[in-house]
């Protein structure tokens, strides 16, 4: 399975309605991809529900979680082949996994 993981701060709307989400593509301000290497589809999954909090179901495929810049910056740290830049340690952002066929 292919899937992709964005980051970035969370719509205003999407904040409000967090629950509701419907887009996976217009939860965030702005779709930063995490690039590298990513853990295989369950390991980043177990690592999100773990580690991130509020996880949502968007659609089918695609999950949404909030977390804080700690929490990125960890990640980063537990995964070392995946890349993330620009973060705000006491800043909130959203993560969504979207599963692509």
């Amino acid at each position: 399975m292919r899937y992709y993981v964005y980051y970035g701060e969370i719509t205003e709307e999407n904040i409000i309605n967090w629950s509701t989400c419907e887009k996976p593509y217009a939860i965030l301000k702005k779709n930063n991809p995490i690039s590298g290497i990513l853990p295989y589809w369950d390991e980043f999954l177990s690592w999100a529900d773990t580690h991130f909090s509020d996880r949502i179901q968007v659609d089918w495929g695609s999950f949404a979680w909030k977390c804080c810049g700690q929490d990125l910056l960890e990640f980063n740290r537990a995964f070392p082949k995946t890349q993330i830049d620009g973060i705000d340690r006491e800043r909130l952002y959203g993560v969504v996994f979207i599963e692509m066929p």
